[in-house]
C-alpha cells in the first residue's frame, strides 16, 4: 500500500530536509513518502535501528533529526548512513544496479525510474542530460541546476539528495572532464558519489567528493563512458543550519579533441647561407604518439594530455662544403613529447577560456650517422637529428575544428638561412 508514496520522495521530497514537507508536492503527502528512509534502515540493518531512533526521541527533546543522529550513532551516524541511503535510491531494477530496495521489498520506484518517466514526458521534473555537442567542437554542461538558489548561487540543503544523470549520445565526443570547485573546501557532510556505465556495464560506485576534476578519454575503449550518474548528499542534521553553498556549480565539459594516440609524419628542412653554406633534412614516417598516464595523475591532466612517441622511422641527410651525412633509425619514448590542450578545462568566468592549443611538440633522436669528410674520409658516429618542432602558442599550432588533425607548414628565418617545419598528425580512436 505504501509503495506508491515512494514516487513522491524520488520526484520532490528528497529536495528538502527529511523533517520538512516539499511545498511543491502536488499530492501533499506531507512527508509520508519519507518512509523509504525508515524502510532502508530496517532492511539494511534490522528492526533494532528503528527502535534505537524511537528510544532516542526521549533525550532529543522533540528534535526528530537529532533523534535520527543519536539513534544511528552506533552505525556511524548520519554522516555515514545518509550517503549510503542516497546511493541506494538509484534502485535500477532492470540494470540490477544499486537495486537493494527491489531485492528487499519488491520496490520498483527509484531515481532511475524517476529519470525514465521524466525523459518520457510522463511526469514533470528534471530529466537526464543528453551529452551532445550538436555539431559544435565542444560544449559544457552545468550540473546541480535543480538545487536551491540563494543570493550567492546554489546550495545543497541539509539532509537532502540531488542527482544528475548524463547520457553520452554523441559519438564525436572524445575528451570529457568533470569539474568540482568544492573539492578543496571543508564540508564534511557533503558526499558526491559517481557511477559510470561503459561497455554496457555499470562500474562500482566511486567517491568523487574530493576530486577537483576527473577526465575520460572516449577514444580509449576502456574509458568510453556511456552514462554517468552523480549523487550529491548533505548529511548535516543540525537544525537550523545553512545549506552547502555552490558558488560555482559542478560541470561536465566535452570536446572532440583526440586524446588517445596521434599518428603521422613530420620533417625539418634547414638551409644555411653565408660563408659555409649547407642544408639538412630530417623526416619521420609512421610516427605514433601515445597518451602518457602518470601514476601521480590517475585522473589525467587538468585539461591537457601529454603524449610520447612509441613508433616511427627517422631518416636524415645533410651536406656542407666538406661533409655529407646520412642516418636512419627508429624513435624511442624519450625522443619527444606532444602536449595538447583538450579544450575542456572550462572553470567558468573567473579563469581563461579553454583552447585546443598544442603547448609542446618536439622530437629528436640520436642516430648512428655515416659521414663522408672531404679530407678524413668515412666517419661513423652518434648524432642528434631533430625531426619535429611545432611552434608553441601560435595560430598554426592548434588542433583542427573536428578535433582530429594537427597540421602545419611554417618557415622560420634563422641568423643565416631558413628553417621549414612541417607536421601532420591525425587522432586515432581505439576500435
Amino acid at each position: 500500500v505504501e509503495q506508491p508514496y515512494a514516487e513522491y520522495y524520488m520526484d520532490s521530497e528528497r529536495f528538502v530536509p527529511i523533517d520538512l514537507g516539499f511545498d511543491g508536492n502536488a499530492k501533499k503527502t506531507n512527508g509520508y513518502s519519507d518512509y523509504v528512509f525508515m524502510l532502508y534502515l530496517a532492511k539494511k540493518y534490522d528492526a533494532t535501528a528503528i527502535k534505537a531512533i524511537w528510544d532516542a526521541t526521549e533525550s532529543a527533546s522533540g528534535n526528530s533529526v537529532t533523534a535520527l543522529q543519536n539513534g544511528l550513532a552506533s552505525r556511524g551516524g548520519l554522516r555515514k548512513v545518509w550517503p549510503e541511503f542516497a546511493l541506494a535510491l538509484w534502485n535500477d531494477v532492470q540494470g540490477q544496479n544499486q537495486d537493494d530496495f527491489n531485492e528487499w521489498d519488491g520496490l520498483t520506484w527509484g531515481l532511475k525510474k524517476y529519470f525514465e518517466l521524466v525523459d518520457g514526458g510522463n511526469i514533470f521534473g528534471y530529466g537526464s542530460i543528453e551529452v551532445d555537442k550538436k555539431g559544435a567542437p565542444k560544449k559544457g554542461f552545468e550540473l546541480l541546476e535543480e538545487s536551491g538558489q540563494t543570493a550567492g548561487g546554489h546550495e545543497l540543503p541539509r539532509l537532502t539528495i540531488h542527482t544528475n544523470y548524463l547520457k553520452f549520445t554523441d559519438s564525436d565526443v572524445a575528451s570529457v572532464m568533470y569539474l568540482n570547485a568544492l573539492a578543496l573546501a571543508d564540508f564534511p557532510d557533503l558526499k558526491i558519489q559517481a557511477m559510470v556505465k561503459k561497455g554496457g556495464q555499470w562500474q562500482a560506485a566511486e567517491d568523487w567528493t574530493k576530486k577537483t576534476y576527473k577526465n575520460f578519454c572516449r577514444d580509449v575503449k576502456d574509458e568510453r563512458i556511456d552514462e554517468l550518474v552523480l549523487i550529491y548528499s548533505n548529511a548535516d542534521f543540525k537544525r537550523p543550519s545553512p545549506g552547502i553553498p555552490f558558488m560555482f556549480l559542478p560541470r561536465v565539459n566535452v570536446s572532440n579533441v583526440g586524446c588517445f594516440k596521434w599518428q603521422g609524419t613530420s620533417s625539418i628542412d634547414i638551409t644555411v647561407t653565408g660563408p659555409v653554406p649547407g642544408s639538412s633534412t630530417t623526416s619521420s614516417s609512421g610516427l605514433v604518439f601515445e597518451r602518457v598516464v602518470e601514476p601521480q595523475l590517475p585522473d589525467g591532466g587538468a585539461g591537457s594530455e601529454s603524449f610520447e612517441p612509441k613508433l616511427g622511422a627517422i631518416s636524415g641527410n645533410s651536406s656542407t662544403v666538406c661533409i655529407t651525412s646520412t642516418a636512419a633509425g627508429t624513435v624511442s619514448a624519450l625522443d619527444g613529447n606532444l602536449l595538447i590542450n583538450l579544450d575542456i578545462a572550462d572553470f567558468g568566468s573567473f579563469a581563461p577560456p579553454p583552447d585546443r592549443q598544442v603547448l609542446q611538440g618536439i622530437g629528436s633522436s640520436t642516430l648512428t650517422t655515416n659521414s663522408i669528410h672531404c679530407t678524413l674520409g668515412a666517419i661513423v658516429g652518434e648524432i642528434v637529428w631533430s625531426w619535429l618542432e611545432i611552434p608553441a602558442l601560435e595560430s598554426s599550432s592548434v588542433v583542427s575544428a573536428d578535433g582530429r588533425t594537427i597540421e602545419g607548414n611554417v618557415t622560420q628565418t634563422l641568423i643565416s638561412g631558413t628553417q621549414v617545419l612541417k607536421w601532420k598528425l591525425t587522432a586515432v580512436r581505439e576500435p
